[in-house]
């Protein structure tokens, strides 16, 4: 009987993407046994598209990157470093974590990208941009939100020259001497305007809403021991009491779509951390 010879490369998941979900998920497969190849650049999106001198809006347990021994969280990593930072949580700290715990969870990273997935005979024949090719019985995309920058109609064939989305830049000193108008109120718009400035490069922000909102603002609502509790959950994404709904993901997509969308939205609508709001005192905002 002649058996099927399975190359090494034959895997039981492969991921497509190296980033925190991508590096996460492999690390708890593994956990299980499972047999897992990785592809992608670790981190390359926190990296190459956030400008330097950013930091995350997430609150610190919910910067961790989960993993299922709880022994790779940023406070594993500040003793493993020797390092000292808190929250906010500065976006070069966030990337070397995520390398750092790349190293220790998932060395065996291909820092290769995925060209293309087909089907093939109940398996997922994955092919490599140098032409090599994995077949894996399941896969997994984490690929990040990088490909899907949203820009406005108004501003499709302008030059790069002049109109560019946030994640086009990773250092934001490139403007001085410009005149800078950002478009948008989330944490992006907000934090790249604090940044301009800070630079004493010339900033507007033009918000497509009646004010710009603040998280964090309500800080005597996370004193109150278990009424605390209710109301968000330790992850802190979204209002009083959505919090916590949104804290519970089995619970949440029990929920029919009619709810979940507009749940959705009002846990991640734009807004910026209130800490941000003393440094854009003097940035005109429309």
């Amino acid at each position: 009987m002649h058996m099927r010879n399975h190359s090494p490369t034959d895997v039981d998941v492969a991921i497509v993407g190296a980033g925190p979900y991508g590096l996460s998920s492999a690390t708890y497969l593994k956990d299980k046994g499972v047999g897992v190849a990785v592809f992608g650049d670790p981190m390359s999106f926190w990296r190459d598209h956030m400008p330097a001198g950013m930091y995350l809006r997430s609150n610190w347990l919910a910067s961790h990157i989960s993993d299922p021994h709880k022994k790779l969280t940023l406070d594993h990593y500040k003793a493993d470093a020797g390092l000292e930072f808190k929250h906010p949580v500065p976006l070069q700290n966030f990337v070397e974590y995520g390398q750092w715990y790349q190293q220790k969870a998932v060395p065996e990273v291909k820092r290769r990208q995925v060209a293309g997935i087909e089907n093939s005979n109940g398996h997922f024949r994955v092919a490599l941009s140098d032409g090599a090719t994995v077949t894996s019985k399941r896969v997994i995309i984490a690929t990040g939100i990088a490909p899907f920058p949203w820009m406005p109609k108004a501003f499709e064939g302008l030059p790069k020259s002049h109109v560019t989305h946030t994640s086009d830049h990773s250092d934001l000193s490139r403007f001085r001497g410009q005149n800078i108008l950002i478009i948008g109120s989330g944490q992006s718009a907000l934090d790249a305007a604090r940044l301009l400035y800070a630079m004493d490069i010339k900033v507007e922000v033009i918000g497509r809403q009646k004010q710009i909102r603040w998280v964090g603002e309500h800080v005597w609502l996370h004193k109150l021991g278990f009424i605390s509790w209710c109301l968000y959950s330790n992850f802190d994404v979204g209002p009083a009491g959505i919090s916590r709904l949104v804290g519970f993901p089995n619970i949440f997509k029990l929920l029919p779509r009619g709810l979940q969308d507009p749940i959705s939205y009002r846990a991640i609508r734009p807004a910026g951390t209130v800490w941000q709001r003393p440094y854009l005192a003097n940035v005109p905002m429309t």
